[in-house]
């Protein structure tokens, strides 16, 4: 599955255009920090170009109009797919496996508010199985949190492409 991603990170990149990681998710509610807890491990390897949204993708998008970025990763927990399972899913992939995040305005609102093509979005979600508030996450997000940040790391440390 991480293979889609690292194809298309690699495309961009080499065709000279910018990647943007952008977080979500909450980190009081168990699973739910799937996409903080990628965020953190990527902010401690030096990624630059990697943004924690929260539970507010909205509150950002002048930065990420100011970024622009040729490929938007969103990173967020997913509803409807098993514990731990991490999906890479286009836009249109969301009608059938919904992100967690209780963010205000749809996800395909901020991308065209953004101003940039779904086709450029990528989600790179985990299914979850706690999501009480103050529970810690699960062993198999964390770990599939982990894997992620360091997939994604060693593509955008390679080369100076932060934006």
């Amino acid at each position: 599955m991480l293979e889609v991603l690292g194809r298309r990170v690699v495309e961009t990149i080499k065709k000279g255009g910018k990647v943007l990681v952008m977080c979500m998710g909450n980190d009081m509610r168990g699973d739910d920090a799937f996409g903080i807890i990628v965020y953190d491990l990527l902010a401690k390897r030096g990624v630059r170009n990697v943004l924690s949204v929260g539970e507010t993708p909205e509150n950002y998008i002048g930065v990420i109009q100011q970024l622009n970025p040729s490929l938007l990763i969103v990173v967020d927990a997913l509803l409807g797919v098993p514990p731990g399972e991490i999906r890479v899913l286009n836009m249109q992939d969301l009608e059938d496996t919904p992100l967690l995040s209780t963010h205000s305005l749809p996800l395909s609102l901020i991308v065209r508010l953004v101003g940039i093509e779904e086709k450029q979005v990528l989600i790179v979600g985990c299914g979850v199985s706690k999501l009480g508030l103050g529970e810690e996450p699960s062993e198999e997000v964390t770990r599939n949190a982990r894997r992620l940040a360091e997939f994604l790391a060693g593509l955008l440390t390679k080369k100076e492409e932060a934006l």
